[in-house]
């Protein structure tokens, strides 16, 4: 397992940077509230967007599964524990991409049938 890249990705299977954007809009109209009401300084109101945008948790599988020994082990771990299968797909799909031993590829029939 490549510990570097194992845990990029949040339990929606997508990258973790690109779902705490998602957060920003919601965290910026919070604090223009909260400057309107304190009457807050430009500079306060960034370093609180700051401070907020750092608060920010994305759930992940790293927090139960910590170390798998391989690709395997996740597999199993999201095969195992339904709220995590998307997240050990997407885990999986990297360790296959940053692995050099192995040529892959990935074939998917009948893809249309997952989106009825």
């Amino acid at each position: 397992v490549d510990y570097q890249s194992y845990g990029s990705r949040g339990i929606d299977g997508e990258p973790k940077h690109a779902t705490s954007r998602l957060y920003h809009p919601l965290i910026e109209k919070t604090v223009d509230t909260e400057a309107q009401d304190e009457d807050l300084s430009a500079g306060e109101r960034l370093k609180r967007i700051a401070k907020y945008r750092r608060k920010v948790r994305i759930p992940t599988m790293v927090d139960v599964l910590r170390q798998p020994q391989n690709v395997w082990e996740i597999v199993e771990f999201g095969l195992d524990r339904e709220e995590y299968a998307v997240q050990a797909v997407a885990e999986a799909f990297v360790q296959l991409q940053q692995q050099t031993t192995h040529p892959v590829l990935v074939v998917v029939d009948a893809w249309n049938e997952c989106f009825p």
